[in-house]
Protein backbone atom coordinates (compact mmCIF):
# COMPACT_ATOMS: atom_id res chain seq x y z
CA UNK A 1 0.00 0.00 0.00
CA UNK A 2 1.29 3.61 -1.18
CA UNK A 3 -0.14 6.99 0.35
CA UNK A 4 -2.54 8.41 -2.47
CA UNK A 5 -4.30 11.08 -1.09
CA UNK A 6 -4.02 13.11 2.27
CA UNK A 7 -6.40 15.33 3.80
CA UNK A 8 -9.13 14.62 1.01
CA UNK A 9 -12.08 16.41 1.24
CA UNK A 10 -15.50 15.62 -0.41
CA UNK A 11 -18.00 17.87 -0.28
CA UNK A 12 -16.01 21.45 -0.72
CA UNK A 13 -15.42 23.14 -3.61
CA UNK A 14 -12.83 21.31 -4.79
CA UNK A 15 -12.73 17.98 -3.66
CA UNK A 16 -14.71 14.79 -4.38
CA UNK A 17 -18.60 15.22 -4.89
CA UNK A 18 -20.84 15.00 -1.33
CA UNK A 19 -22.99 12.20 0.05
CA UNK A 20 -26.04 12.93 -0.68
CA UNK A 21 -29.00 11.22 1.32
CA UNK A 22 -32.24 11.37 -0.43
CA UNK A 23 -34.97 11.07 2.37
CA UNK A 24 -38.95 10.79 2.36
CA UNK A 25 -39.72 14.98 2.38
CA UNK A 26 -36.31 16.15 2.52
CA UNK A 27 -32.15 15.88 1.26
CA UNK A 28 -29.13 15.68 3.11
CA UNK A 29 -25.24 16.31 1.77
CA UNK A 30 -22.61 15.23 4.11
CA UNK A 31 -18.83 16.89 3.58
CA UNK A 32 -16.01 15.77 5.20
CA UNK A 33 -12.34 15.09 5.10
CA UNK A 34 -10.43 12.11 4.96
CA UNK A 35 -6.78 12.02 6.62
CA UNK A 36 -5.14 9.69 4.56
CA UNK A 37 -5.92 7.34 1.74
CA UNK A 38 -3.75 4.32 0.86
CA UNK A 39 -4.07 2.58 -2.54
CA UNK A 40 -3.09 -0.75 -3.72
CA UNK A 41 -2.93 -1.35 -7.74
CA UNK A 42 -3.45 -5.18 -8.83
CA UNK A 43 -3.57 -4.70 -12.78
CA UNK A 44 -6.75 -3.21 -13.26
CA UNK A 45 -7.89 -2.50 -9.65
CA UNK A 46 -7.19 -0.60 -6.78
CA UNK A 47 -7.82 -1.38 -3.22
CA UNK A 48 -8.15 1.55 -0.90
CA UNK A 49 -7.47 1.76 2.98
CA UNK A 50 -8.99 4.74 4.83
CA UNK A 51 -6.83 5.49 7.70
CA UNK A 52 -8.15 8.08 10.23
CA UNK A 53 -5.26 9.70 13.35
CA UNK A 54 -5.79 10.11 16.48
CA UNK A 55 -4.33 11.46 19.54
CA UNK A 56 -5.49 8.58 21.54
CA UNK A 57 -6.90 5.04 21.55
CA UNK A 58 -9.42 4.38 19.57
CA UNK A 59 -10.85 1.18 17.64
CA UNK A 60 -14.07 0.44 15.43
CA UNK A 61 -16.51 -1.46 16.42
CA UNK A 62 -18.85 -3.04 14.74
CA UNK A 63 -21.27 -3.24 17.35
CA UNK A 64 -20.93 0.73 17.86
CA UNK A 65 -21.84 0.65 14.05
CA UNK A 66 -24.87 -1.29 14.26
CA UNK A 67 -26.43 1.31 16.91
CA UNK A 68 -25.29 3.99 14.84
CA UNK A 69 -23.36 5.36 17.74
CA UNK A 70 -19.49 5.30 15.08
CA UNK A 71 -20.22 6.04 11.74
CA UNK A 72 -16.86 8.36 10.72
CA UNK A 73 -15.32 5.54 9.23
CA UNK A 74 -18.55 3.93 6.91
CA UNK A 75 -19.74 7.26 6.03
CA UNK A 76 -16.17 7.95 5.02
CA UNK A 77 -15.93 4.57 2.66
CA UNK A 78 -19.07 5.69 1.36
CA UNK A 79 -18.21 9.02 -0.15
CA UNK A 80 -14.80 7.07 -1.64
CA UNK A 81 -17.04 4.49 -3.08
CA UNK A 82 -19.74 7.10 -4.37
CA UNK A 83 -16.67 8.76 -6.19
CA UNK A 84 -15.69 5.66 -7.75
CA UNK A 85 -15.40 7.70 -11.12
CA UNK A 86 -12.58 10.24 -9.97
CA UNK A 87 -10.09 7.16 -8.88
CA UNK A 88 -10.68 5.23 -12.45
CA UNK A 89 -9.83 8.46 -14.30
CA UNK A 90 -7.27 9.94 -12.42
CA UNK A 91 -5.61 6.73 -11.73
CA UNK A 92 -6.26 4.60 -14.19
CA UNK A 93 -8.44 1.78 -13.49
CA UNK A 94 -11.13 -0.06 -13.88
CA UNK A 95 -12.67 -0.85 -10.26
CA UNK A 96 -12.52 0.69 -6.82
CA UNK A 97 -12.34 -2.61 -3.86
CA UNK A 98 -12.48 -1.16 -0.25
CA UNK A 99 -9.41 -2.56 1.61
CA UNK A 100 -9.82 -1.39 4.83
CA UNK A 101 -11.26 1.45 7.42
CA UNK A 102 -8.24 1.71 9.78
CA UNK A 103 -7.67 4.39 13.00
CA UNK A 104 -4.00 5.12 13.92
CA UNK A 105 -2.67 6.63 17.22
CA UNK A 106 -0.27 8.98 16.47
CA UNK A 107 1.17 9.55 20.14
CA UNK A 108 4.39 8.72 21.49
CA UNK A 109 3.56 5.51 23.14
CA UNK A 110 5.39 4.45 26.62
CA UNK A 111 5.99 0.83 27.26
CA UNK A 112 6.62 -1.37 30.40
CA UNK A 113 8.92 -4.05 30.42
CA UNK A 114 11.67 -5.96 32.23
CA UNK A 115 14.73 -4.26 33.02
CA UNK A 116 17.48 -4.90 30.31
CA UNK A 117 15.34 -6.08 27.73
CA UNK A 118 16.24 -6.35 24.94
CA UNK A 119 15.74 -3.25 22.07
CA UNK A 120 13.98 -5.60 19.93
CA UNK A 121 11.50 -6.45 22.15
CA UNK A 122 11.02 -3.34 23.36
CA UNK A 123 10.67 -2.37 19.18
CA UNK A 124 7.52 -5.14 19.24
CA UNK A 125 6.05 -3.67 22.18
CA UNK A 126 5.80 0.18 20.61
CA UNK A 127 4.70 -1.37 17.19
CA UNK A 128 1.81 -3.00 19.27
CA UNK A 129 0.59 0.22 20.79
CA UNK A 130 0.90 2.07 17.14
CA UNK A 131 -1.10 -1.06 15.41
CA UNK A 132 -3.72 -0.29 13.29
CA UNK A 133 -7.11 -0.53 14.33
CA UNK A 134 -10.43 -1.33 12.35
CA UNK A 135 -10.95 -3.73 9.38
CA UNK A 136 -9.42 -4.95 6.65
CA UNK A 137 -10.41 -7.10 3.97
CA UNK A 138 -9.44 -11.15 4.64
CA UNK A 139 -8.09 -11.47 1.33
CA UNK A 140 -4.46 -12.55 1.88
CA UNK A 141 -3.25 -10.44 -1.10
CA UNK A 142 -4.50 -7.62 0.54
CA UNK A 143 -3.00 -8.09 3.99
CA UNK A 144 0.45 -8.91 2.92
CA UNK A 145 0.16 -5.52 0.58
CA UNK A 146 -0.14 -4.04 4.32
CA UNK A 147 1.96 -5.96 5.99
CA UNK A 148 5.24 -8.17 4.08
CA UNK A 149 6.37 -9.74 6.36
CA UNK A 150 2.92 -11.14 7.62
CA UNK A 151 3.42 -14.90 8.25
CA UNK A 152 1.20 -16.02 11.56
CA UNK A 153 0.54 -13.03 13.08
CA UNK A 154 0.81 -9.11 11.75
CA UNK A 155 2.49 -6.23 14.36
CA UNK A 156 1.06 -3.86 11.99
CA UNK A 157 -2.61 -4.93 11.79
CA UNK A 158 -4.91 -7.41 13.94
CA UNK A 159 -4.43 -9.84 11.70
CA UNK A 160 -3.63 -13.84 13.19
CA UNK A 161 -3.70 -17.09 11.16
CA UNK A 162 -5.18 -19.91 12.54
CA UNK A 163 -3.33 -23.22 11.87
CA UNK A 164 -5.32 -24.51 8.98
CA UNK A 165 -4.25 -21.11 7.43
CA UNK A 166 -7.50 -19.45 8.30
CA UNK A 167 -7.90 -15.55 9.83
CA UNK A 168 -8.80 -16.62 13.31
CA UNK A 169 -12.04 -15.27 14.98
CA UNK A 170 -9.86 -12.63 16.98
CA UNK A 171 -8.88 -10.83 13.36
CA UNK A 172 -10.07 -7.28 12.36
CA UNK A 173 -10.88 -8.87 9.09
CA UNK A 174 -14.24 -8.52 7.08
CA UNK A 175 -15.16 -10.08 3.79
CA UNK A 176 -15.97 -8.54 0.43
CA UNK A 177 -19.25 -9.23 0.74
CA UNK A 178 -20.00 -7.79 4.73
CA UNK A 179 -17.94 -4.25 3.41
CA UNK A 180 -20.76 -4.29 1.25
CA UNK A 181 -23.38 -4.98 3.45
CA UNK A 182 -21.84 -2.08 5.83
CA UNK A 183 -21.75 0.37 3.23
CA UNK A 184 -25.93 -0.14 2.38
CA UNK A 185 -26.27 -0.18 6.13
CA UNK A 186 -24.73 3.22 6.46
CA UNK A 187 -26.86 4.36 3.38
CA UNK A 188 -29.87 2.67 5.93
CA UNK A 189 -28.94 5.07 8.92
CA UNK A 190 -28.24 8.37 7.34
CA UNK A 191 -31.24 7.72 5.46
CA UNK A 192 -32.83 7.69 8.86
CA UNK A 193 -31.18 10.39 10.37
CA UNK A 194 -32.28 12.77 7.64
CA UNK A 195 -35.80 11.56 7.90
CA UNK A 196 -35.61 12.22 10.90
CA UNK A 197 -34.79 15.44 11.28
CA UNK A 198 -37.10 16.03 8.19
CA UNK A 199 -40.10 15.38 10.46
CA UNK A 200 -38.70 17.56 13.27
CA UNK A 201 -38.26 14.56 15.43
CA UNK A 202 -35.74 15.95 18.22
CA UNK A 203 -36.98 13.01 21.33
CA UNK A 204 -33.79 12.22 23.27
CA UNK A 205 -32.82 9.11 23.17
CA UNK A 206 -30.19 8.18 25.96
CA UNK A 207 -28.03 5.35 25.66
CA UNK A 208 -26.21 3.05 27.83
CA UNK A 209 -23.81 0.38 26.62
CA UNK A 210 -20.97 -1.01 29.10
CA UNK A 211 -19.41 1.82 30.64
CA UNK A 212 -20.03 4.02 27.93
CA UNK A 213 -22.81 6.49 28.56
CA UNK A 214 -24.19 8.67 25.91
CA UNK A 215 -25.02 11.63 27.91
CA UNK A 216 -20.98 11.53 29.14
CA UNK A 217 -19.35 14.49 27.25
CA UNK A 218 -22.90 15.79 25.43
CA UNK A 219 -23.16 19.73 25.27
CA UNK A 220 -26.68 19.64 25.35
CA UNK A 221 -27.67 18.52 28.28
CA UNK A 222 -29.23 21.31 29.77
CA UNK A 223 -31.20 21.73 27.47
CA UNK A 224 -32.56 17.72 27.16
CA UNK A 225 -33.10 17.84 31.05
CA UNK A 226 -32.63 14.33 31.26
CA UNK A 227 -31.09 13.36 34.83
CA UNK A 228 -30.76 9.32 36.05
CA UNK A 229 -32.02 10.28 39.10
CA UNK A 230 -34.77 11.73 38.31
CA UNK A 231 -38.64 9.35 37.68
CA UNK A 232 -38.90 8.79 34.32
CA UNK A 233 -35.60 9.45 33.56
CA UNK A 234 -33.94 5.73 32.39
CA UNK A 235 -31.05 5.06 29.47
CA UNK A 236 -31.73 2.56 27.17
CA UNK A 237 -29.66 -0.12 26.90
CA UNK A 238 -27.89 -1.86 24.13
CA UNK A 239 -26.73 -5.21 24.90
CA UNK A 240 -23.16 -6.57 23.77
CA UNK A 241 -23.60 -8.90 20.38
CA UNK A 242 -21.15 -10.96 18.45
CA UNK A 243 -20.12 -10.21 14.82
CA UNK A 244 -22.44 -12.85 13.22
CA UNK A 245 -25.66 -11.22 15.48
CA UNK A 246 -24.96 -8.12 14.04
CA UNK A 247 -24.69 -9.18 10.73
CA UNK A 248 -27.66 -11.26 10.94
CA UNK A 249 -29.60 -7.56 12.62
CA UNK A 250 -27.89 -5.88 9.82
CA UNK A 251 -29.28 -8.00 6.76
CA UNK A 252 -32.62 -8.78 8.91
CA UNK A 253 -33.27 -4.41 9.51
CA UNK A 254 -32.06 -4.24 5.62
CA UNK A 255 -34.65 -6.98 3.93
CA UNK A 256 -37.12 -5.29 6.12
CA UNK A 257 -36.55 -2.40 4.82
CA UNK A 258 -36.55 -3.25 1.09
CA UNK A 259 -39.96 -4.74 1.84
CA UNK A 260 -41.86 -1.74 3.51
CA UNK A 261 -39.63 1.15 4.77
CA UNK A 262 -39.19 0.02 8.11
CA UNK A 263 -37.37 2.46 10.51
CA UNK A 264 -34.28 1.62 12.22
CA UNK A 265 -34.11 1.24 15.80
CA UNK A 266 -32.10 -0.91 17.88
Amino acid sequence: FRPGRQEMTFGGKRGLKPVEIIGEHSKGILSGKIDRLDMYKQDDTAYIRIIDYKTGTKDFSLEDFYYGLQMQLPVYLKALLENQDYFKLVFGIRQVIPAGILYYNIDDPVVKTRYGADPSEIEQLVAKQLMLKGLVLDQEPVIKAMDRSFSDRSIIINVKRNKDGSFSKNSDTASLEEFKIMEEYTEYLLKNIVNDIGKGDIRRYPVLKGDYKGCQYCLYKGLCGFDPDLRGCRYNFLPKLEKNEILRRISEKLNKERNDGDKVDS
